[in-house]
């Protein structure tokens, strides 16, 4: 079969089925415990999706489509891409036309340093179809530049796979020379970074039917492809073999049901081989060619080690664009060489099993760091993070102050209409939201008057109120939970409550303080709700029957409380509401404070601001983070509801009394189109869930939270997706928050695993890395120790 230079990409994979060798039907293919999940309509459509390549981290998935015919070109194709956001693939953008022309582009291969891409293209001044390659510059990929004669010929060149180390570039040719058909083809880079001559890999990969879509793992040893030459199932089916002694091995079928009878193509994986990603026009799809997912791996590679990280200056945290050099450490020789990105600083590497490694940048004016790995006894997986802090060759300031933030997606400018600045977008869309009461009063220290952080309104005023009226966010509704009560009380005259009153360690010799904190709270509720006495049982306690840690000082305040129940034993009901909520991207900031003084430092301050009001502040004595993660709320959990920037500035004392605050940065906030249209975004519904706080150091999921998850259930439809986010407040190390988090996500997770069992469901313990709310408060941290159910179901 010869294709000839108007024969374009997705031409030639739609042939090959028609092309096929008829396969031996008494080839017995091998049966894998295998799942296959198609990535479903939030990326496919009725139009061919094919071609992924994942990056390296598996979080950015880049495939071909002709779902958008733009052009009069008969054969038209794009480049997608789309992002995994804690295990959910977004919706997918068009990359900027710097890439896709009104011509076919069709395969593309990602460098493992996520700087480089490979594609092929049916471009103005191609040869029917070539291989080119971009650089991404900062944010944008650089002018397309044809691989040239040494690898493209005059006939169809296609499908690349770039190797993890960025020096070998296998891809499928038919071209003169070859076994018959469609075969695949190596070159390798030479010394001055051009591509040696083309060579075929010959048998036994490569017969006389046709060979596609070769992949080579991140252990640069392990070679995927399509064939439909090989004994197997009807169509072209997925191969796999292993570079052993410089030889390659006889090609093993991948096995059903990851093969098919249908055309089973372009298997991708990230570095941890343990997820496949391929093409298929298997039954059940969403028509034409299907991006699908396999997991586990039948036939994985050999594990190798990721290091990711950024190259920041240390004074500024500023990202730099530097070489990085990887060396063997034993010999000294250099593996070769990669650029950070000019925008973000960050880098990616792959490194392989077997040896030990000594990775360095830096160049003048910045003073070199280094990092050594020793990988040779590494027999699993693994990732790593390490941010290089280069510094400059000057004399230190007696006390210099600066700060910076993240709030830029690494691949923001790759889609079209991206913007050119960084800064927080806000989508609104259609949202149901379940909020949690807490059933706790609390009181300051020695105190048996409410304090003024609770709403408190006058016999006169609680005619107007309006549950519908309360403001946004969980702590904001949390401090209405009296005139909350007391309408409740009031509009359903069958309920009672029970109040009771308790005291921390260190108040148990201040007298009946338990009593006239409960007293307090009932005297609110007939004084100024009208509720009658007989309908509020009134009890007084030393410490709360279920007290947190008396041992520090927050759980000290966190027992100086009054406990409200309904008199049958139940705590109270959530709020349900239904309104247009905001998404946030990125969905949070990520500070990076540097303070650099002679004597040492004192205290430390930062501080988010929008429009002359504080949003946020972060405290500290002696020393300080390496960085702050933010999630836009303000200390009420409120995220920004107008397009005015945030400001933040950092400020330190030293020990010799000295202060600085640093220049003041702005951080631009933008609502998208879809608020001013008042549609939903990408024609989806989202529901948020926050079950009743766990009590201090505990995961079981209540009697109560099981009629949330019933909530749950009733939102969840064929269409649905659900993520469980698991949460803790700051008291105790942040290993044990994370795992306790870990405990209460699980939890959940195996509950509602029972009710719907095959529904997408991902758990994410973020314990105390991302704070819900100011823990200086005790509800603050009641509210933080919870699990939110997030249900997103497509229309």
């Amino acid at each position: 079969m010869t294709m000839k230079t108007t024969y374009l990409l997705l031409s030639a994979i739609l042939l090959l089925a028609a092309c096929s060798s008829t396969p031996d039907a008494a080839y017995n293919v091998p049966t894998f415990e295998v799942e296959i999940t198609n990535l479903g309509s939030g990326v496919n459509t009725e139009a061919d999706d094919f071609a992924p390549t994942i990056t390296a981290n598996g979080v950015r998935l880049y495939f071909s489509s002709n779902r958008s015919q733009t052009s009069d070109y008969d054969e038209y194709q794009d480049f997608y891409v789309t992002q995994n956001v804690r295990g959910f693939w977004g919706s997918p953008e068009r990359l900027v036309s710097g890439i896709n022309t009104d011509r076919a582009e069709g395969t593309s291969s990602i460098g493992a340093d996520g700087q480089t891409i490979y594609f092929a293209s049916a471009r103005e001044g191609s040869k029917g179809s070539d291989i080119y390659s971009a650089v991404l510059e900062g944010k944008e990929w650089g002018r397309p530049v044809n691989l040239g004669s040494a690898v493209n010929s005059a006939e169809w060149d296609s499908h690349p796979s770039v190797s993890p180390d960025g020096n070998t570039l296998f891809f499928s040719s038919d071209r003169d020379g070859g076994m018959g058909g469609l075969d695949i083809w190596k070159t390798e880079r030479r010394d001055d970074g051009s591509w040696g001559k083309a060579t075929n890999l010959g048998p036994p990969i490569n017969t006389d039917a046709d060979e596609v879509s070769p992949f080579i793992a991140a252990d640069n040893m392990t070679l995927y492809f399509s064939s439909d030459g090989h004994p197997g199932l009807e169509g072209t089916d997925l191969y796999v073999t292993r570079l052993i002694r410089g030889q390659w091995q006889a090609p093993q079928n991948m096995g059903y049901p990851l093969n098919s009878a249908a055309n089973d193509e372009f298997l991708t994986l990230a570095a941890d081989g343990k997820t496949i990603y391929f093409a298929s026009r298997r039954d059940g799809g969403e028509g034409g060619l299907d991006l699908y997912k396999a997991y586990p791996n039948p036939y994985p590679p050999q594990p190798v080690t990721v290091l990711s990280g950024k190259i920041l200056e240390f004074g500024t945290r500023e990202p730099l664009s530097m070489p990085i050099v990887i060396r063997d450490a034993e010999t000294g020789t250099i593996l070769r060489k990669q650029q950070s990105n000019a925008y973000t600083g960050e880098y990616i590497l792959v490194l392989a099993s077997g040896k030990t490694y000594s990775i360095s940048t830096g160049e003048i004016p910045y003073l070199p760091d280094s990092l050594q790995l020793d990988l040779r006894v590494q027999e699993r997986y693994d990732e790593q993070s390490y941010n290089f802090m280069l510094h400059r060759e000057q004399p230190m300031q007696q006390l210099a102050v600066s700060v910076s933030a993240n709030v830029l997606r690494s691949d923001f400018s790759l889609l079209e209409g991206a913007e050119t600045v960084g800064g927080l977008t806000i989508t609104e869309v259609q949202a149901g939201e379940t909020i949690p009461l807490l059933n706790y009063v609390f009181f300051d220290h020695g105190s048996a008057q409410i304090p003024q952080r609770y709403v408190q309104l006058t016999k006169y005023t609680v005619v107007d109120y309006s549950i519908a009226a309360l403001p946004d966010g969980a702590l904001g509704k949390y401090h209405h939970v009296l005139n909350i009560l007391g309408q409740r009380l009031q509009q359903q005259p069958e309920l009672a409550v029970r109040l009771t009153g308790a005291v921390s360690e260190d108040e148990m010799q201040l007298g009946d303080l338990a009593g006239r904190r409960v007293q307090a709270v009932s005297q609110y509720l007939m004084d100024v709700w009208g509720i009658e006495a007989g309908r509020i049982e009134v009890t007084a306690d030393g410490l709360p029957q279920n007290p947190s840690g008396s041992e520090t000082p927050q759980g000290q305040a966190e027992n100086r409380r009054v406990e409200i129940l309904y008199r049958d034993g139940d705590n109270l009901e959530p709020i349900n509401t239904t309104s247009m909520t905001r998404i946030l991207k990125p969905a949070q900031c990520v500070f990076y404070p540097s303070i650099m003084s002679n004597a040492g430092v004192r205290e430390w301050e930062l501080a988010v601001a929008k429009e002359g009001s504080i949003q946020r502040i972060w405290r500290g004595q002696d020393s300080y983070p390496d960085s702050i993660v933010w999630n836009w709320q303000d200390a009420e959990g409120n995220v920004p509801r107008n397009e005015s920037p945030l400001s933040f500035t950092l400020s330190a004392t030293d020990i010799d009394g000295y202060s600085q605050t640093s220049q003041e940065h702005t951080i631009p906030v933008q609502f998208d189109s879809y608020t001013n249209t008042g549609s939903t975004s990408a024609g989806f519904v989202v529901d948020t869930f926050h079950l009743i706080l766990f009590d201090f150091d505990q995961a079981d999921v209540s009697r109560m939270n099981r009629q949330i998850l019933d909530q749950v259930s009733e939102r969840v439809t064929q269409q649905s997706r659900i993520l469980i986010r698991g949460y803790s407040d700051e008291i105790g190390t942040a290993e044990y928050n994370r795992e306790l988090a870990e405990r209460r996500a699980e939890a959940v997770r195996q509950v509602l695993r029972v009710r719907h069992p095959n529904t997408p469901v991902v758990t994410e313990a973020l314990g105390e890395s991302e704070l819900l709310y100011d823990n200086a408060l005790p509800e603050g941290r009641f509210y933080c120790r919870t699990v939110r159910v997030i249900v997103e179901t497509r229309r």
